[in-house]
């Protein structure tokens, strides 16, 4: 099975069950901004306890390994579980919000919908607030990935960034340091 065709088989899961997600991640910022190469796929998803169930059903053995366990530790703690497809081994890294967290609420109503191929539509974080994680990632982490995933969104989405929404959301986050950077390294 080919990237494309795993993440297509994915959105397709979760919206025969009107599961509440948005792609993230590496995926999403080749979707704003450049093609590269990655490993998995990150999708937000909000889960309630009580379908945990039907979503693992979405993701029969021996196709696919999935613990509820660990879905159970993420619920609880507003953290991430993956699913793996066995025969291809690539994998959905999913990530659990919290109720309280504001900005994970902001990203669910300001996701967008786009094609995937082949007529399939999915959702996605908005450029902004994918740059405004990108930036979170790269303060936890400093990998330059996410310095080049953002001067490509940067580059590709220039002006029709809403720079309001990004400002905001990096003084509340505390990364002017990491936007300082990544502005200063822009391409072009």
């Amino acid at each position: 099975m080919e990237q494309d065709e795993f993440v297509t088989t994915v959105v397709r899961k979760l919206d025969s069950l009107a599961f509440d997600y948005f792609i993230g991640g590496s995926i999403c910022s080749m979707y704003y901004g450049r093609a590269r190469v990655t490993q998995d796929v990150d999708v937000v998803v909000r889960l309630p306890l009580g379908l945990m169930r039907d979503f693992i059903a979405l993701f029969p053995e021996p196709d696919y390994y999935i613990s509820d366990i660990a879905i159970r530790a993420a619920l609880a703690t507003g953290g991430q579980f993956n699913v793996l497809h066995s025969p291809s081994l690539m994998k959905v890294d999913f990530f659990t919000p919290l109720h309280d967290d504001a900005f994970a609420s902001e990203q669910f109503v300001r996701k967008r919908r786009g094609d995937i191929g082949d007529g399939t539509q999915a959702f996605f974080a908005s450029p902004e607030d994918l740059l405004i994680k990108k930036l979170e990632y790269y303060r936890e982490g400093g990998s330059q990935k996410h310095v080049d995933d953002l001067a490509a969104m940067l580059q590709v989405q220039g002006s029709d960034l809403d720079y309001a929404h990004i400002d905001e959301w990096v003084k509340r986050l505390g990364l002017q340091n990491e936007w300082e950077f990544v502005r200063t390294r822009r391409p072009g």
